[in-house]
C-alpha cells in the first residue's frame, strides 16, 4: 500500500491495522494535535485536549505497540511486523544499516525537532575538565562520529556523515533544520502532568 501523503496522518491511518508503533510518551498529543491543526499543541485548552485524547482513543485499535525501547521498535521492524512508527534518526540508521528500506518522513504538518546541550553544576570541582571533554565533543571528528553512528544532527558546521542519504534526510546543509519554517522545536508543556495522565487514560482506554 502506497502512503496518501507524507502526514503525521500515516499513524492513524485504518489501511495500516496492526502494523503502526506509536512512542509511549506523552508527545503522541503533540503529534496528534499537529495532525488535527491544533494551534500550539504544546499547550492545548480543555477543549483540544478532550479531542485530541478522543482521536487517540479512537485509533488505538490501529496500534500494534506503543513502544518504549529502541531495540524493540528494531526487532518489530526487523520481522515486517511494524511498517510505521513515530521514531527518532538513530532508527531509521539502524534499519538502514540493516538493509531495509525504510524512509526518514517529513511530514507535511512539519516534524518535531530537539537540540541538546551541555550544562555545567554551579560549584564542580573540575571545570577544567568538562570544558576540555565539551571541547573534544564539538570537534569535526566527534561530530562525524555522531552523524554516522546515530543520525543527529551536530553544532559542528564542518562536519559531514558518510551517507548521503543520511546528509538529506536530516538536512545538515540547511542550518534552519530544526526551527520554523521547516519544524517545530521541541518545547515545554506548561501542563505536563495534564498531558500525563490523558496519555495514561488512552493508554487504559
Amino acid at each position: 500500500m502506497t502512503p496518501k501523503a507524507r502526514s503525521w496522518g500515516l499513524l492513524f491511518d485504518e489501511r495500516y491495522k496492526g502494523k503502526i508503533a506509536w512512542f509511549d510518551d506523552i508527545e503522541m498529543f503533540e503529534i496528534a494535535g499537529l495532525y488535527l491543526g491544533v494551534k500550539d499543541p504544546w499547550n492545548q485548552t480543555d477543549a483540544e485536549l478532550q479531542r485530541t485524547q478522543k482521536f487517540l482513543i479512537s485509533k488505538k485499535h490501529l496500534v500494534r505497540t506503543n513502544w518504549s525501547s529502541e531495540t524493540n521498535l528494531w526487532e518489530l521492524f526487523g520481522s515486517g511486523d511494524v511498517w510505521i512508527a513515530y521514531a527518532w534518526p538513530n532508527d531509521w540508521v539502524q534499519m538502514k544499516k540493516k538493509g531495509l528500506p525504510v524512509v526518514y518522513m517529513h511530514p507535511k504538518e512539519k516534524p518535531i525537532a530537539w537540540v541538546g546541550m551541555f550544562m555545567l553544576v554551579a560549584g564542580t570541582s573540575r571545570p577544567k575538565l568538562a570544558h576540555a571533554y565539551v571541547d573534544a565533543w564539538s570537534s569535526a571528528k566527534s561530530a562525524k562520529w555522531l552523524e554516522d553512528n546515530y543520525g543527529y544532527g551536530h553544532a559542528n558546521t564542518v562536519a559531514r556523515p558518510s551517507s548521503s542519504d543520511l546528509l538529506q534526510a536530516l538536512q545538515l546543509t540547511n542550518p534552519k533544520a530544526v526551527t520554523l519554517p521547516n519544524a517545530y522545536l521541541d518545547r515545554d508543556i506548561p501542563r505536563r502532568a495534564l498531558y500525563a495522565k490523558m496519555w495514561e487514560e488512552v493508554k487504559a482506554s
